[in-house]
C-alpha cells in the first residue's frame, strides 16, 4: 500500500478479469495486449466463476445495487450518525418520508457488541435488510446487536 500511495492510481488497478481465458478475456482479439498487465490471479477471480456463485463479491454488488435502487433513503434523507467516538463500529440512521435505515459497519476483525442508542428505531418491524453475511440476520435483542468480523449490516424500518 505504501507504494501504491506514492505512485499514480493505475498502480492499484487491472484490466477487467472476465474469464480464464488469454489476458483474462479483456480483448476478443487474441493477438491484443492490455496496456496494463493482468493480474496473476485472473484464473482464479474472474467475472464468469463469480456470475453464478451466490456468495460472490459481484453477487454480493448486483444485490446491493438493486437494494439502493429499492430505497430512497439510500441517497436521500435526514442523517444521524451514532456513537461519533466508537472507533470499531460506524453507525448511522437514514430517514427519507416514511422509512428509517438503520446502517451498522464493523471495522474490526472480531465480534462486536454494538448497544443500539434510541435514536436506532423501533427494530421489531423490519421490512428490508442487507448484510454481507449470509442466512438470518443478528439478534437484536435487548437493544443490543452483535456485529460479526467486518459484517456491514442495513435494517430498513
Amino acid at each position: 500500500m505504501d507504494g501504491l500511495q506514492r505512485k499514480a492510481r493505475d498502480h492499484a488497478r487491472n484490466p477487467m478479469q472476465w474469464d480464464d481465458s488469454h489476458n483474462a478475456g479483456f480483448s476478443l482479439r487474441g493477438d491484443a495486449k492490455p496496456w496494463m498487465r493482468v493480474h496473476d490471479d485472473y484464473r482464479d477471480w474472474n467475472v464468469a466463476k463469480q456470475i453464478e456463485d451466490p456468495d460472490s463479491v459481484l453477487s454480493f454488488w448486483k444485490r446491493m445495487l438493486a437494494f439502493r435502487k429499492g430505497h430512497l433513503s439510500c441517497t436521500y434523507g435526514y442523517y444521524t450518525l451514532l456513537s461519533p467516538d466508537d472507533e470499531k463500529v460506524f453507525a448511522y440512521v437514514k430517514e427519507y418520508e416514511d422509512e428509517r435505515m438503520l446502517v451498522l459497519l464493523n471495522f474490526t476483525k472480531e465480534a462486536v457488541t454494538y448497544p443500539l442508542p434510541k435514536e436506532a428505531g423501533d427494530l421489531r418491524n423490519v421490512k428490508d435488510s442487507i448484510c454481507n453475511y449470509n442466512g438470518p440476520l443478528p439478534d437484536m435483542k435487548d437493544e443490543k446487536v452483535e456485529l460479526r468480523p467486518y459484517e456491514a449490516l442495513v435494517i430498513v424500518t
